[in-house]
């Protein structure tokens, strides 16, 4: 009989663990954060980040490769990890003004929808127009920039979103 109490520990264990998860996504929406996603983040892809400690138990994480690039479009992930939580912010490298972003492919430009915070879908819309060759613009009162002159600080980009949208168990 004690030959099988450690299988019985392990079961009661992983039934145990089989959690709600689900339920807890459909509750917290689509920026949740589930465990082994946020594990794997803190210890696999953090650290290509600087991490900077903000009120309210939320770490803000800087792409060391974008901040070092002549990127003007920096995506920032906020992990609010008490609360299960992530967004993507976007910071200017050279002002806070207000910005929309155009893709610019052969000559044609759009524009990039981004709500605040930006949905998954528009996440995944834009890491697939950083993987692409067409160039985007940040347009400015008064002036339009290049996001990623000379594709400064694109791959870096894409990992951001990449790392968030893994997160929170995006799959598009």
């Amino acid at each position: 009989m004690l030959k099988y109490l450690p299988l019985l520990l392990i079961f009661t264990l992983f039934s145990a663990c089989e959690g709600n998860t689900a339920a807890r996504k459909a509750a917290r929406g689509e920026n949740f954060v589930s465990d082994p996603d946020h594990l794997y983040f803190k210890n696999i892809r953090a650290r290509h980040y600087a991490g900077e400690e903000v009120a309210q138990r939320a770490t803000i994480f800087r792409h060391d490769a974008l901040f070092i690039s002549d990127a003007n479009l920096r995506p920032v992930l906020i992990d609010n990890w008490l609360q299960d939580r992530a967004i993507i912010r976007f910071e200017l490298a050279k002002t806070d003004s207000e910005w929309q972003l155009q893709s610019v492919v052969e000559g044609e430009g759009s524009d990039v929808e981004l709500s605040v915070p930006p949905t998954n879908e528009e996440l995944n819309v834009l890491r697939e127009l950083l993987l692409g060759k067409g160039d985007l613009l940040l347009v400015l009162p008064g002036d339009t920039l290049s996001a990623f002159p000379e594709a400064s600080g694109r791959q870096a980009a894409r990992e951001v979103l990449n790392d968030y949208l893994r997160m929170v168990g995006f799959e598009g």
